[in-house]
């Protein structure tokens, strides 16, 4: 699953733990601003320390980058 982390109403950490609730194989990338991913970073190593930063793309990434690093994403054991 490739979730913005820039979304209206909810957390998008939340939307993961939720989603994970209901099945916890999905694999799940985030896309970010490269102008955003500190603010982010800072949060994600707190709530998810285990989740790693190769579960966050910077944005703007070329169709070729983003299919290369959701493929690590899904041949990855950790999730």
């Amino acid at each position: 699953m490739i979730l913005d982390i820039k979304m209206p109403d909810m957390n998008r950490f939340e939307l993961y733990r939720q989603i994970r609730r209901k099945d916890n194989r999905v694999k799940v990338c985030f896309l970010t601003a490269v102008s955003e991913f500190g603010d982010y970073e800072q949060y994600r190593k707190e709530a998810y320390p285990k989740l790693g930063e190769r579960h966050f793309v910077a944005k703007p990434i070329s169709n070729d980058e983003l299919i290369k690093k959701i493929n690590k994403i899904l041949s990855s054991s950790l999730q």
